[in-house]
């Protein structure tokens, strides 16, 4: 018993720590969008560790920040705190009173569903911009193209994780998961040599 639960402990630590560079990844992306400072990273992912420390006392899972939210603010401009505040208040109550859920589920799909198919697009062109800032040297396209392969591979193929342990097949069950491990070895195999290629990989992700 107390080696499965020291693989769960060690999925749950791996998976905080990729949420946290997922959510570096979204705070970069609306720093883009809005042409703001990037020094608000820091207290992003401070609030973000607080978030899942918080979960885990309740026994939940690291959050996440829900990188759809990028897509929502490239369309809309809109990222005031408190418009922010009052969508994370109005939620939590929703939670606690299950009859004013019931109404935000009584929007229809096909809303839905042209919202969703909207807001993942953009998230989808603003990852394409960062990857073209950064450039498409041999180096980069072998990165991106093993890490995309396999991240995205593994996770939607149970067989091929079959014969992992435990907490790796838990680990790469997820594609976002899954994807970012592979991206970090990749990252790490075949590192950065070319000083122009370091110079624009910083551009890209600090460029606001």
């Amino acid at each position: 018993m107390s080696g499965i639960v020291l693989d769960l402990i060690l999925a749950a630590l791996l998976l905080f720590f990729l949420w946290r560079g997922y959510s570096k990844g979204f705070v970069l992306t609306l720093c883009g969008l809005l042409a703001v400072f990037v020094a608000l990273i820091g207290g992003s992912i401070l609030a973000d560790a607080l978030g899942s420390t918080t979960a885990a006392l309740f026994n939940a899972l690291p959050n996440t920040a829900f990188g759809q939210n990028a897509g929502i603010v490239s369309m809309t401009k809109v990222v005031n705190k408190w418009c922010v505040a009052v969508g994370a208040f109005v939620l939590m109550i929703s939670g606690f009173c299950p009859k004013l859920g019931a109404i935000f589920s009584t929007i229809p799909a096909p809303v839905l569903g042209g919202a969703i198919i909207s807001v993942f697009s953009m998230i989808l062109i603003n990852g394409i911009k960062m990857i073209a800032k950064a450039g498409f040297s041999e180096r980069n396209i072998l990165v991106l193209g093993v890490t995309f392969a396999l991240g995205m591979g593994l996770a939607s193929d149970a067989a091929a994780v079959a014969q992992l342990p435990a907490v790796l097949r838990f680990i790469f069950s997820d594609s976002v998961a899954a994807t970012c491990i592979v991206a970090i070895v990749m990252n790490l195999v075949f590192p950065m040599k070319d000083a122009e290629d370091i110079e624009k990989a910083k551009k890209a992700m600090m460029d606001v």
